[in-house]
């Protein structure tokens, strides 16, 4: 929350890194995709996985062109379809692939 609620500065100092609107803007949305996916992972391990799933789809919906934070997600997918105690899912392995190869591609 602290950091989606963090504007962006007026006024950057010009030998700050963020010496320009995107590079703070895109800095800010990096940061805030790998918070994402740290708490993802820490909710994985408690049993939480709808919860993870949903910071996991946060961070592919605020930054479509990261391929990090699409890689988690398909990883995080393709753990849920491989491991779920439940039958397979062919939908669930397919939307898993699809997610993994959009981050190859970004990547």
């Amino acid at each position: 929350e602290i950091l989606e609620s963090l504007g962006t500065p007026e006024s950057v100092p010009p030998l700050s890194v963020w010496h320009s609107q995107s590079i703070f803007v895109a800095s800010k949305a990096h940061q805030l995709n790998v918070a994402r996916q740290l708490v993802a992972e820490a909710l994985i391990e408690r049993g939480h996985c709808d919860d993870a799933r949903r910071f996991l789809e946060a961070a592919v919906c605020d930054s479509p062109t990261d391929g990090e934070a699409a890689l988690a997600l398909g990883a995080f997918l393709l753990r849920i379809a491989l491991y779920s105690d439940t039958e397979r899912d062919p939908k669930a392995d397919k939307a898993a692939q699809i997610q993994l190869l959009k981050a190859a591609k970004l990547d």
